[in-house]
Formats: structure tokens, C-alpha cells, sequence
């Protein structure tokens, strides 16, 4: 591996990442981790962090999870079935030319595997969508014809940063992180590019000498930075983080966005501070864009993130009562997209932020909002009649129909409604989860070749998903339950748990011989 790279440089950029790791914990700026989320404290006491040089040089082994690889040889085969399945989802989203486009670093010796386009990782694979759906913006909105300055909030170990610098002409690249995931990142970003000046920011600001083309900092240190910024990114961790650490870092970018800059984000909600989508505080800036990347799922039950896209707000004012409005939308958009629907909706999304939506959609889409804020299924069967006679969507609202009598038990009603529906739907992680339903339900009939025929349909779809979509039809209870919580439907006393529902999944399949995913989803 070292071969390619030339030692002296690797042990210089390892140093100026030790020694600004040194300085941050010699600061004592790590004794209140309160705004870190309970997801990466637990990663951090769990793993190795800060390591050594020689095992820097094979940092893709292990070091850099669960922000990518898992460690070793050991893990070839399930790192091999990732990287196909990553490969099948991100090429149904974007061109697989791209991938052409874009080379996988050497360092720290990842496990690549061989495709037409080249050869990646899982992680290098799935980053590539998000680098495709962030230069597209860029060519769109003109910033890809100069020098960018960007701010990417988050980086992991840099592997996106590095496509970035394949493909646009960049002036600056800032990277604020926590310190254990920074020091992958600085020395992975410093070693592949080592013509690029590196910059630290210390707790006293930025010097005249750090104006480096490569800037790293933590977040205490941010306010610190002026910018402003052509490019603002965040791919994957405002879902991680503390809500209020994303709800900063949204005030930060309203402020130091240029003029004509973007803020891009690609996160789902639920997963750890953001309970809803509105929680992203859009309303400080004018949205461009909310619509899904992925029109395929990594994993059945993975959470689909949305790409949200703002600019700088222009003398826009509304009122409180407009903003609620929007934030409705919004949340009801986005659980929409949750529930696995894609261009079933994408006219919609366009409507949303183009401000064109007719009073019959922003009627539908407040149904829906009330559908998922309220607890008890009686009020949401109410609130689905009122969806229904709108007219407006009508595939979607049977997937919702029968989702929510399945969730409930009501097999054979929501068997009726999809099989009246479902070849209506776009080919979606919607409609796989529809034919699963079906396969679900004829398995609990014991009609063998019915079920098969659905378990077939759902996999002429997603293919890389047959052990999953296999093990889950002899789990109707756990189906059901997690359907439930989708719809944010109320269990006797107590809303189910998003943890509670994931881990009872991952036990019943660990059952059947299935290993906890690598994908983030």
C-alpha cells in the first residue's frame, strides 16, 4: 500500500493529527460531551479511537466503523454482498457512468471489489450518490464553474470529500467533526491530497497561517470560522446527532452561506434528536428542494433519507400561521417518504417547495399530517376516509390503507386492498414492502404458491434483499409491529419503540443466521 504514497508525507500528516487531537484533549474541550449524541458516545466507548500510525496505513480495516468498513478478511463475504447491494441501489438512483467518473483510494488498504465502473467499497459505492446528487446541484445552480468554498458538517473518514475533490474545482474544504472521526478524516483527506495546504483551528481562532485549503476543526471552534461558504453538506449525521447540535449547525449555515450558495442535507428523521422533519429548521432559509435519493432500500426496514437543498433566504417573510402550514407539509412529506414512496410523490414534493400546491393538496397533505398525529386507530381509519375522498393520490392512499389494517392484524382486509392496488404503485421501496405484505399474509393462510408469488414479485425488484425479505415473511408479528410504528400508531398505554421494534428484529433474524447490516441505512 505504501508504495503509492510517499512515507514521510503519511508520518506528517499522522503528526499534525496527533497533535491536534493532543491539543483538543489537553484543552479539556472533551469533559462535556453533552452535545454528543448517545449513538456516537456509545461508538466511541465501543471502538478504538485515536490510532496508531502502522494502523492508520490500514485504517479501512476496521478503524474507520461504523462510518465505514468493518475489520479484516473475515468479513469479506458479508463486505462483498454490501458492496452488491449498494451498487444495485445507488445505480437505480443515479447514472452508472459516474462511477466511471470517480477512483476509490488505496489508503488504508479497503476492501474493494471489482464492478464495470471500477472498483469500491460499500461505503465508496453508497457516498458516490451522494457526491452525483451534490455536483448535479452545484451545475445547476452555477457554483461548478469556480473555486468553491465548502463546509462539509461531519465528514466521517473523508471518503465523499475526496469524490468532491475528483469532480469540482474546490478553493477551500472545512471539516467540522468530533475529534475521535476528525482525526480519520484529516489524515485521510491530507495523505490523498498532499499538494493542498492543511490548516488546524485552535481554541483561540484562526491565524493568518490558517488559511489552509484544507481547514479542520471541531464544533466548539466553528463560530470561529467566517466563511462564507458556496457549499454547505451534511450527508448522514444530523440524523445522529442531538437535536440541539443540528438546530446550531442550521443557525451557523443561515448565517455564512453565501449569497448564492447551498446548503445540502441528506438525512432521515427518527433516529436519534429529529423526531420530525420540521425539526430541521428550514424556515430560515428558502427550500429548493425535499425529495428522495434512493428508489431503492438497503435493508427492508432502513430509514430513506431525503435531500433537502436551501439557499440563502432573500427578504422572505411569512406569517406564524403560513409556517405551520409548511411545517405540516413538511412532516407529512417526509414520513411519506419513510414509508418507502417515491415518484409516487415526487410531483408533490416539487409542488411543496415550488409554492404551486393546489388547496385540494395542501388539504391532503394536512390529512395526512393529522393521520400520523393522532394515536388511536379509529382517528386514523377517519382520517384515511378523508384522503380517500380527496381522489388525489389514490395508490397511495390504499398502500397507506392496508398498511395501517395490517399493522393491526386486519390480514385479509389489507390483503383485499393490495392486491386491488399495489400494481399501481411505482416500482418503490413501497411496493416491495407491499408485496412482502401480501407474501406475509398468504404464508399465514399457508397458501405456499401465493406466497411465493409475491415473495417473487418483491424480489424481481430488490434482489440484494432476499435473505431479508426470506427471513421477515415467517415474522408477521414483527412485520406488523414495525409497520405500526411507521404509522405512528398508539399500542395500548405506550407508542412502540424504534429501538425496542429494531432490536427485537435484528434478534429474531440473528435466528435465522442472519449478521447485523454494515450500511448504515
Amino acid at each position: 500500500m505504501t508504495d503509492a504514497f510517499d512515507l514521510k508525507q503519511l508520518k506528517m500528516a499522522y503528526e499534525r493529527s496527533s497533535d491536534y487531537a493532543h491539543l483538543i484533549r489537553k484543552g479539556d474541550w472533551l469533559a462535556n460531551r453533552e452535545d454528543t449524541s448517545e449513538f456516537w458516545q456509545q461508538n466511541f466507548r465501543e471502538r478504538k479511537n485515536y490510532p496508531s500510525f502502522e494502523e492508520m496505513l490500514h485504517m479501512r480495516r476496521g478503524a474507520t466503523y461504523p462510518l465505514a468498513d468493518r475489520a479484516g478478511d473475515a468479513n469479506r463475504e458479508s463486505e462483498q454482498e454490501h458492496a452488491q447491494a449498494a451498487y444495485y441501489v445507488v445505480t437505480n438512483s443515479i447514472p452508472k457512468q459516474f462511477l466511471k467518473t470517480i477512483k476509490e483510494s488505496e489508503l488504508g488498504q479497503p476492501l474493494c471489489f471489482p464492478f464495470d465502473e471500477g472498483t469500491f467499497t460499500p461505503g465508496g459505492i453508497t457516498n458516490a450518490l451522494t457526491a452525483y446528487r451534490i455536483i448535479e446541484w452545484c451545475q445547476t445552480r452555477g457554483l461548478a464553474n469556480r473555486p468553491l468554498r465548502v463546509l462539509e458538517i461531519g465528514a466521517g473518514y473523508g471518503q465523499m470529500a475526496l469524490q468532491l475533490h475528483q469532480k469540482l474545482a474546490i478553493q477551500s474544504y472545512t471539516i467540522c467533526d468530533l475529534p475521535e472521526n476528525l482525526f480519520l478524516s484529516s489524515f485521510y483527506l491530507q495523505a490523498n491530497l498532499p499538494a493542498r495546504r492543511p490548516s488546524f483551528i485552535s481554541p483561540s481562532g484562526p491565524t493568518k497561517e490558517d488559511n489552509g485549503e484544507l481547514v479542520f476543526l471541531i464544533p466548539p471552534f466553528l463560530d470561529s470560522i467566517k466563511g462564507p461558504f458556496d457549499l454547505i453538506v451534511n450527508s448522514y449525521s444530523f440524523q445522529e446527532m442531538n437535536l440541539k447540535s443540528v438546530q446550531d449547525y442550521f443557525a451557523y449555515a443561515s448565517t455564512h452561506l453565501s449569497d448564492d450558495g447551498i446548503f445540502y442535507s441528506l438525512n432521515a428523521h427518527r433516529k436519534s434528536g429529529v423526531i420530525w422533519p420540521s425539526d430541521y429548521t428550514v424556515e430560515s432559509f428558502e427550500l429548493l428542494s425535499f425529495l428522495p435519493t434512493r428508489k431503492y432500500p438497503f435493508q427492508l426496514f432502513a430509514t430513506n433519507p431525503y435531500e433537502m437543498v436551501l439557499k440563502k433566504k432573500q427578504g422572505i417573510s411569512c406569517t406564524a400561521k403560513d409556517t405551520d402550514a409548511s411545517k405540516h407539509q413538511l412532516d407529512a412529506l417526509g414520513i411519506l417518504l419513510q414509508l418507502g414512496l417515491h415518484e409516487d410523490i415526487g410531483l408533490l414534493c416539487k409542488a411543496f417547495t415550488g409554492h404551486s400546491l393546489t388547496v385540494s393538496e395542501t388539504q391532503w397533505l394536512e390529512d395526512f399530517y393529522h393521520l400520523i398525529h393522532t394515536d388511536e386507530a379509529p382517528a386514523k381509519l377517519e382520517c384515511l376516509e378523508s384522503l380517500r375522498r380527496s381522489a388525489i393520490l389514490t395508490p397511495v392512499v390504499n398502500y397507506l390503507a392496508a398498511s395501517l389494517q395490517f399493522a393491526l392484524h386486519h390480514w385479509d382486509t389489507a390483503a383485499e386492498i393490495l392486491r386491488q392496488s399495489v400494481a399501481s404503485l411505482s416500482d418503490s421501496h413501497a411496493k416491495v414492502r407491499s408485496y412482502v405484505m401480501l407474501s406475509v399474509i398468504e404464508a399465514l393462510h399457508g397458501r405456499t404458491n401465493e406466497k411465493e408469488t409475491w415473495r417473487l414479485k418483491a424480489l424481481a425488484i430488490v434482489p440484494h434483499l432476499k435473505r431479508e425479505i426470506n427471513h421477515i415473511i415467517e415474522c408477521p408479528d414483527i412485520y406488523a409491529l414495525q409497520t405500526a410504528q411507521d404509522l405512528y400508531l398508539k399500542a395500548g398505554r405506550k407508542r412502540l419503540s424504534w429501538t425496542g421494534i429494531s432490536n427485537k428484529i435484528q434478534r429474531k433474524l440473528k435466528q435465522f443466521g442472519r449478521q447485523k447490516p454494515v450500511l448504515s441505512s
